[in-house]
């Protein structure tokens, strides 16, 4: 979910006109060899354009990346969770067996890493937070909110149980290069609100570690904390949540020296 901040972010989804659109998945680079696979997770709030600057930089590095489109998994209804976790497994199966794993998420992408290594069915080498929601077992992703006020301010923003979409006219501000918004917007459709409000469950088996933390906006300043209780390495870099839009040089940079840490397996 972009968050930037929460507060100002519902009031943009209450004026926000509803669309619907077709969305599109990245494929993925060629491979490095021996180098793990980056799979970039985006918020169920947007589509995979979201991450697609971000990829598109580290391809042009030689990275193969993966960029799953979770809007199926949407469309299929409750549980929304296991459904988006299920089409990254399915994405991933195009990788031999050998092939090392790093998950990246951004935004409300978060919660879905431990869900995500459940249905691959190995853990990842590594797991990034992008500004992205900390996960904590059985809880929603407003639950993880900063305040209660934001939480229902969010809530407030839907209309018939659906998160109004940002308009290119909402966005100029945040992502002023028109080709990167008007891809992003294409992609955008109503949000059932039930996505956030869903319980998320986190396997006690699941251990973040290694993990890393980039926080790039105010309201992920609680989330950076979890993680780093949890034991991820964290950075701050301010900005904007809209960084890995806007930004994408800079985040694929420390993105790389921190998947280069995780392929020599060295602690964060």
């Amino acid at each position: 979910m972009l968050h930037a901040p929460r507060r100002l972010l519902a009031a943009a989804l209450m004026a926000a006109a509803l669309t619907a659109v077709t969305a599109c998945a990245q494929p993925p680079g060629p491979a490095a060899e021996d180098r793990p696979i980056i799979v970039l997770v985006h918020s169920p709030l947007v589509g995979p354009s979201s991450w697609a600057p971000v990829a598109a930089v580290l391809r042009r590095r030689g990275e193969s990346v993966l960029v799953p489109d979770l809007t199926p998994g949407t469309e299929q209804g409750p549980p929304y969770f296991e459904h988006h976790a299920t089409i990254v497994a399915e994405a991933v199966k195009v990788l031999a067996p050998k092939d090392r794993v790093i998950v990246v998420a951004h935004s409300g992408a978060g919660v879905l890493l431990p869900p995500i290594e459940a249905a691959l069915g190995r853990p990842a080498v590594a797991r990034i937070f992008v500004d992205a929601i900390f996960p904590q077992d059985g809880r929603s992703r407003l639950d993880l909110f900063a305040t209660p006020e934001e939480a229902e301010d969010f809530r407030r923003a839907a209309k018939d149980g659906h998160l109004p979409v940002w308009t290119d006219a909402d966005l100029q501000g945040a992502v002023p290069d028109a080709g990167v918004r008007r891809s992003l917007v294409a992609e955008l459709r109503p949000l059932p609100l039930a996505v956030y409000e869903e319980p998320i469950p986190v396997a006690s088996t699941w251990n973040p570690a290694p993990c890393w933390y980039l926080r790039l906006s105010d309201s992920y300043r609680a989330d950076m904390a979890r993680a780093a209780q949890a034991g991820c390495r964290t950075e701050e870099r301010p900005s904007s949540h809209f960084a890995v839009l806007t930004e994408p040089e800079p985040i694929a940079d420390l993105l790389a020296t921190w998947i280069d840490a995780a392929a020599r397996g060295a602690d964060p």
